[in-house]
């Protein structure tokens, strides 16, 4: 299944990457309301999401991490996305607040 399926499917709102506006190569980040997923791109590559430490007190993103990295942003760019190997959702009690 296409990135462009699985968006029209509504498959992503599980996953919790959102797609910023038609035509963007940015997909915005947001709580996830599963806990394990393996995408499967059409090049070949997949990349594992998990929400660590995720329960039902532990509803806030405190940090998401893309192959071992901090993203120091709120989306993913496509490009990331398809090549990635695993990201985690480092899930909290209390929401982050950032200053900018």
């Amino acid at each position: 299944m296409t990135i462009a399926d699985r968006c029209r499917r509504g498959i992503f709102h599980g996953d919790r990457f959102y797609p910023v506006a038609p035509g963007s190569d940015e997909y915005q980040l947001g709580s996830p309301a599963i806990r394990t997923a393996l995408l499967k791109f059409e090049n070949g590559r997949s990349l594992a999401v998990e929400a660590v430490n995720q329960n039902e007190r532990n509803v806030y993103v405190d940090r998401v991490e893309l192959n071992g990295r901090v993203l120091d942003r709120t989306f993913i760019r496509h490009a990331e996305l398809v090549g990635g190997e695993s990201s985690g959702f480092f899930m909290s009690e209390t929401p982050r607040i950032r200053n900018r």
